[in-house]
């Protein structure tokens, strides 16, 4: 079920993806390229030149929305990441059709580009500084920015629009390298937050790890003392200062902020659950998944029945019905995207999805309907933005980078094991070590006699 698709021969400022500006558009109106208000050397870049590695911002940007952000309704995909013919060089986001929200700069800069054309509608392009470029297309009536401008992060820019779109949305680029590369807006932005709202907390890089007492333990940093937090769990899942546990008799808690908080219940009949930020997806006893949007909500939704196993992160919900993986996107009454037969385990996080069939794993990376990727043997997998790792036998490997670079094996004897971020955890028989960083770091002893672990 891969795809081996050939890359296209591209000349240079050939953008292939939508509202992109072709070679040569014209400046319909407003500001010409001259002297004084050219585009910066090399920026936009070719739809072919990515950044190695997204880079996340740095304290400072927000996201271009107030809050509620809009629903990501096609995310960044590039020739890094999905190795296809059809990259989307920013990320769109889709406010349900609906034209005149106003949005925002990202980020403190200066205005250096601004036009109409036809696959672009108005735009307007900032200069961020230290390398760093972010564009803003498909308005109906151009900024009342003009070239030159200084802007703050939170700014106002313009309002959604359609121009040169079939459907209002915002689609923002962002450039690094001087501008000559593009990456994911959707990592850059990942810990910015939205205009008006204060920088979030830094998540404490926790763990957990149910031990043969069926005792959930937590720990918050590596120095941190191990932490009884609730008896008799039999399933574990954490997403930030969230968790979500369940118990033996099928009863779903949640565990939100500190360790020394309360639980509240969530669920009963349930033999897993699922955390995405306030977003809670249970699989019941008798196969079939509940959601819900907010943990005091009291709308449940019925998702589908059948179900083995579950998923949700990004705003995606994956479920294994009839060794079938189904995911959806969006809201909850969303439909489901059929992806892959035959799966015995899978992970979702961000616009990467995995799967394990056949003894073997495969990855996509970029919207539902992009070509799987082959990986390795294994029985398990595990993602992360930027890493995959799989569980072949007892041998742990995990790719660093783009999905075709090489493996390094990081545990030959493992029994299970979980990753986030830089973080690597590793259950070998009972005992639980955790590495951050790269993947040659060192090891730090985390809990002893487990049987399940996670990270948030």
């Amino acid at each position: 079920m891969s795809e081996n698709r050939q890359r296209p021969q591209l000349s240079r400022r050939a953008l292939l993806t939508t509202g992109s500006l072709l070679a040569g558009a014209a400046l319909v109106g407003l500001e010409r390229p001259t002297r004084a208000n050219a585009w910066p050397a090399g920026w936009p870049p070719d739809a072919s030149d990515y950044a190695a590695v997204d880079r996340v911002a740095p304290p400072g940007f927000v996201q271009p929305f107030t809050a509620p952000i809009p629903r990501i309704s096609s995310p960044y995909r590039s020739y890094r990441t999905c190795q296809c013919s059809n990259p989307h060089v920013g990320t769109d986001y889709n406010y349900d059709g609906i034209r005149g929200r106003e949005f925002y700069s990202i980020g403190p800069g200066r205005v250096v580009a601004k036009g109409d054309a036809s696959a672009m509608g108005y735009y307007i392009g900032i200069d961020h500084g230290d390398g760093v470029f972010s564009r803003y297309l498909h308005m109906d009536v151009p900024s009342a920015l003009n070239i030159g401008d200084s802007v703050a992060a939170g700014t106002l820019i313009g309002y959604v629009g359609s121009r040169g779109a079939g459907a209002a949305h915002l689609h923002l680029e962002v450039c690094v390298n001087n501008g000559t590369q593009y990456q994911s807006p959707e990592v850059w932005l990942s810990n910015s937050p939205a205009v008006g709202e204060p920088a979030p907390t830094p998540v404490a890089e926790r763990s957990f790890s149910i031990n043969t007492a069926g005792t959930l333990e937590g720990k918050e940093s590596a120095l941190a003392p191990v932490v009884p937090l609730r008896e008799n769990i039999a399933a574990v899942s954490a997403d930030g200062l969230t968790v979500a546990a369940v118990d033996i008799w099928g009863g779903a808690w949640v565990l939100r902020g500190g360790f020394d908080t309360g639980w509240v219940g969530l669920a009963s009949n349930a033999q897993d659950v699922a955390v995405d930020g306030d977003r809670f997806v249970v699989l019941h006893k008798d196969g079939n998944v509940m959601a819900k949007d907010g943990l005091f909500s009291s709308t449940w939704v019925p998702q589908i029945g059948g179900v083995s196993q579950i998923d949700a992160a990004n705003g995606r919900i994956g479920v294994v019905a009839g060794g079938l993986l189904k995911v959806k996107e969006g809201t909850l009454f969303a439909e489901w995207t059929n992806q892959y037969g035959g799966v015995t385990d899978f992970a979702l996080h961000g616009n990467r999805i995995g799967v394990v069939s056949g003894g073997a794993a495969y990855v996509k990376e970029g919207n539902l309907f992009d070509g799987w990727v082959p990986m390795a043997g294994a029985q398990r997998i595990e993602l992360t933005s930027d890493r995959v790792g799989l569980l072949n036998g007892s041998s742990l490997d995990i790719k660093a980078g783009n999905l075709f670079e090489g493996w390094e094996n990081v545990a030959p004897s493992a029994s299970d094991f979980a990753l986030s971020g830089n973080r690597i955890a590793v259950r070998s028989g009972g005992s639980v070590v955790v590495k951050t960083g790269a993947l040659n770091a060192g090891w730090n002893g985390y809990f002893a006699n487990s049987v399940k672990i996670a990270l948030n």
